[in-house]
């Protein structure tokens, strides 16, 4: 009985450790860019535009992005929990990897912004999150200095 319940659990280990290596795409995010930067201080747009590249780790032909997720938190301890407290897009179907527009919460004078991006594949798998960047608002007002 011992043994087959040794064997049964091995079984289960197995099949956990294949479906949680299947369970992301092979689609990776990278190259974050908000207004054509990578990690720009003092940015002026009230809605700055977010872009990223996809990279298809396996060559399959016609891979796109056909919804993604963007996470924009005040601190990089909250991004890296996933907790997006200026902005969560939550999943959105769109296939629009550049100038997507921030519509988080209003973002305020020298405004630090930790970011990061999932997308979902043309199978609707979803992606890791790509790794965080950076964007800082600029200075709004004199008295801000």
């Amino acid at each position: 009985m011992k043994d087959t319940i040794s064997k049964l659990l091995l079984l289960f280990l197995f099949i956990m450790v294949v479906f949680a290596t299947n369970a992301y795409t092979q689609v990776k995010v990278n190259e974050l860019r908000c207004e054509y930067r990578e990690n720009p201080l003092g940015i002026y747009n009230i809605h700055p535009r977010l872009s990223w590249k996809l990279i298809d780790q396996k060559g399959i032909r016609g891979q796109i992005q056909t919804a993604c997720q963007v996470l924009v938190a005040s601190t990089l301890k909250h991004l890296n929990k996933n907790i997006g407290d200026v902005w969560d897009s939550e999943k959105v179907i769109s296939n629009q990897a550049v100038n997507t527009i921030y519509s988080g919460k209003a973002l305020t004078s020298n405004q630090n912004c930790y970011w990061k991006v999932r997308v979902w594949d043309v199978n609707g798998k979803v992606s890791k999150w790509s790794v965080s960047d950076l964007f800082t608002r600029g200075v709004l007002q004199s008295s801000d200095w």
